[in-house]
């Protein structure tokens, strides 16, 4: 599906007629806006192109991780689109079922915050349990249910095979 993006480019060929960035980053009106009558066409296009590029970077972003049209005149919709995108992409950043520490409580959205594990919905935590399967389960975790990890008073410590990812060493020495 081909998404339409109505942010476009502005004047970004190589001969576009754009004031030279060396003059405009020093030009004082830069600084202190155009006087009327005076503004040439080539610094009114620097001032468009800037923030052209600007809105056409962040509504690629959004086509991009959300693969939504993105609309000029829907501002509302744009923020929340961004936002969308944001948390998208810190999603994806974090793999679905890795472990966050935090010194002190944090809730934060699309996580699940605990420490001493429990049960968790399969149907609400789809993507979890894809994950997780029923490798943390316990004798009171239900059919329609899966276990996520007890990490109350326990360190982690590196697996040496893929198969110890999860499981837990029993307190004592030479732990």
């Amino acid at each position: 599906m081909t998404t339409i993006n109505e942010f476009l480019p502005f004047a970004d060929q190589s001969n576009a007629n754009l004031i030279p960035y060396a003059e405009w980053v020093s030009a004082a009106k830069r600084l202190t806006g155009f006087v009327s009558g005076i503004a040439k066409s080539n610094e009114m296009n620097r001032v468009w192109a800037q923030g052209a590029q600007a809105g056409y970077a962040i509504a690629k972003f959004i086509e991009r991780t959300l693969n939504e049209d993105v609309y000029v005149a829907d501002g509302e919709r744009l923020a929340d689109q961004f936002y969308r995108s944001i948390v998208q992409m810190s999603y994806r950043a974090t793999p679905i079922g890795c472990v966050l520490t935090f010194p002190v409580h944090v809730e934060i959205d699309g996580y699940v915050a605990t420490n001493n594990g429990g049960n968790l919905s399969q149907t609400t935590y789809d993507q979890l349990y894809a994950v997780y399967g029923t490798k943390f389960n316990t004798s009171s975790t239900l059919a329609t249910q899966f276990g996520i990890p007890d990490m109350a008073h326990r360190v982690f410590e590196a697996a040496a095979t893929l198969e110890e990812i999860g499981c837990y060493v029993a307190a004592g020495l030479p732990n």
